[in-house]
């Protein structure tokens, strides 16, 4: 609360909360975060219609709006990790997303609505308030859709108000993903100036090499997914991308489970992390250095950077925040 209450006061655009499955219940956070800041916006990057309910977010949202004075913002995505929770879910992602958006626009707006076959609103539950006041929910909530695929990025530029790229993809990957989702909405005849590109970006603003120890263990094993040509593309020294799929290979070869770096093999592979591939996939060094890398990200078409303090002071991450603002 205290390191969003700063940002507040920097001038940061808006804070976001994740929603994993297993992990703390961002709305609770957002909550909280409303109570100690007036003006940031308050985002969810994102939740999964698959998992809660689309009513159930469109209730979830409009009263943390309500209660935030009209800062939430929704990040919505269909990503697979709910899959093996939910294996009688068969739902199309793309189908399934423009279907919530819709819902969600007209439970807002209107008295009532339906959402495949089942008739909603929010103003059902009017006899909590005891002065028999209408709930006003505002129809026009961001909506951003988090997505890696060209037919969800398109489905963003067309028919939301922002884009959420995920963390750990490369400036190449970024550029065309923006490209897609710009050049989507001018198709579909809409005014970009409203629309934003927000991009998760890990940032460890350390000032000596051996702080570095979390930020490594997390690209090695982003570094371990990426295939040979384009670890090349990138100018990786082959040598030590090579060592790190072989720690990786070996360690799933023996059943090890996958823990986003946490897992042994992620700590052996750490050592072979060159700054190369530190400098492709996250932004790490003193301040000066992070807000140089930072600057990568404006001409590849984002309009939002949302930085993920890792193996760091989160208040430093808050001050690169200030200084790339030009505060």
């Amino acid at each position: 609360m205290e390191i969003v209450r700063l940002a507040d006061a920097y001038g940061f655009n808006s804070v976001w909360a994740a929603d994993d499955i297993g992990g703390r219940d961002p709305f609770i956070r957002l909550a909280s975060w409303a109570t100690v800041t007036s003006r940031i916006r308050l985002g969810v990057a994102v939740t999964n219609p698959n998992t809660r309910h689309p009513v159930s977010i469109a209730a979830i949202i409009a009263t943390l709006d309500e209660a935030s004075c009209g800062r939430a913002v929704l990040g919505l995505g269909t990503g697979d990790s709910w899959k093996e929770f939910f294996q009688e879910r068969r739902q199309k992602p793309l189908a399934m997303m423009s279907e919530t958006i819709q819902m969600l626009r007209e439970v807002w707006a209107l008295p009532e609505t339906s959402y495949r076959g089942v008739r909603v609103s929010l103003r059902d539950s009017l006899w909590v308030w005891p002065d028999d006041r209408e709930a006003q929910f505002r129809p026009d909530i961001p909506i951003y859709i988090g997505a890696t695929g060209p037919k969800m990025t398109a489905l963003a530029g067309s028919r939301a108000d922002g884009l959420v790229i995920e963390m750990s993809k490369l400036i190449s990957e970024i550029e065309n993903q923006a490209r897609i989702f710009w050049e989507a909405a001018r198709q579909a005849g809409r005014e970009t100036t409203g629309l934003e590109v927000a991009s998760l970006i890990k940032v460890s603003v350390v000032e000596r090499e051996e702080q570095m120890a979390e930020i490594q263990r997390i690209v090695a094993f982003e570094a371990a997914r990426l295939p040979e040509s384009i670890a090349e593309q990138h100018g990786f020294e082959m040598g030590a991308f090579e060592k790190i799929k072989t720690i990786y290979s070996e360690y799933i070869a023996r059943g090890g489970p996958l823990e986003h770096g946490s897992e042994p093999a992620g700590r052996v592979a750490a050592l072979y992390v060159t700054q190369t591939m530190l400098d492709a996939l996250a932004v790490t060094g003193d301040l000066r250095r992070c807000l140089s890398l930072m600057q990568r990200y404006a001409p590849a078409g984002v309009t939002l950077p949302l930085l993920i303090p890792l193996g760091c002071d989160p208040i430093k991450v808050v001050e690169l925040g200030r200084a790339y603002l030009g505060f």
